[in-house]
């Protein structure tokens, strides 16, 4: 199984497990408001004549026995609740009502970014965070999790969401109602990222986890190929002096061939783990690297 399918599988996982450590009276409390094409169950009790599963129409009312249409688009669950009962008591006394809201038709959300099928969905049930990121197939393997935001509809201001402590940590307070129209946000990561490149199956941008040493790095890249000298994989390491960053010479080859595994150095977000396919160094082709890598930063991070 590759790192990219092993990752995406892992997140869906989280995002199916986490329901079933708290119920949604943990997530934050923003409250639903009905919409068009949403479809709400309403029980009196003790009156089965008026308990009925009414669609809301495009305009934004329901079909009630005895009451006629009643407007509810823009409505909360409770709200609507109230408003029949006092409708209610010219027919019965103390009458006692309920309000489900079965299907959230109504529910169309934005899921943009590094997730794997971003795009607009239709939420049926479960107007979460969690549930919007399942349906887009999940976080990328370079998505910074940390730093995801939402965009509520009409509002300016952006709500970050900690992805990384809900999905990963298993935080289920981390998690939001959405509401029709909002827009979920997951960007690149940057900050936590290192860079493999030189003779592996696949050189490129790598997201950054607690721990990762070189080997698991070069493991993350699809491996060396066949034409790596693995006992001259460099590390380099930026330092407060660009012009001069820290260069660690690593012999893999020990490492493995001895079980060494005090060599295996663990590495550090900004890391570029360079396997040659020269014993000397290959300075034409390790600069421009660095320089396409630290140009990136400048625009992205400001290095």
């Amino acid at each position: 199984m590759n790192n990219k399918l092993f990752f995406i599988l892992a997140m869906l996982a989280a995002i199916a497990l986490v329901p079933l450590f708290a119920g949604m009276e943990q997530k934050q409390k923003v409250k639903y408001l009905i919409g068009p094409e949403d479809r709400v169950r309403i029980y009196v009790e003790r009156h089965p004549e008026v308990t009925v599963s009414v669609p809301v129409g495009p305009d934004g009312f329901i079909s009630f026995p005895m009451l006629g249409n009643i407007e509810v688009t823009g409505m909360t669950r409770e709200e609507l609740q109230e408003k029949l009962t006092g409708m209610l008591k010219k027919y019965y006394k103390k009458p006692m009502v309920s309000v489900m809201i079965e299907e959230y038709n109504s529910y169309r959300i934005a899921v943009l970014g590094e997730v794997e099928n971003p795009g607009l969905f239709t939420l049926k049930s479960d107007p979460t965070v969690m549930h919007a990121l399942s349906l887009a197939g999940g976080p990328t393997q370079n998505a910074a999790l940390d730093e995801a935001y939402l965009k509520k509809a009409g509002e300016e201001n952006l709500i970050r969401l900690d992805l990384y402590a809900l999905l990963v940590k298993g935080d289920v307070s981390r998690d939001m109602i959405l509401n029709p129209g909002d827009v979920l946000y997951v960007p690149k990561g940057t900050k936590n990222q290192l860079y493999v490149l030189g003779e592996v199956g696949s050189p490129g941008v790598y997201q950054m986890k607690e721990g990762l040493t070189v080997l698991e790095a070069i493991a993350m890249a699809g491996s060396e190929t066949d034409k790596a000298i693995m006992r001259k994989v460099s590390v380099i390491r930026k330092t407060g002096d660009a012009a001069n960053p820290d260069v660690y010479i690593i012999n893999v080859d020990k490492i493995l061939k001895e079980g060494k595994m005090k060599y295996n150095l663990a590495l550090a977000p900004g890391d570029v783990i360079y396997i040659p396919k020269s014993a000397k160094p290959e300075w034409d082709r390790i600069v421009p690297m660095l320089t396409t890598i630290g140009t990136t930063h400048s625009l992205i991070k400001g290095w």
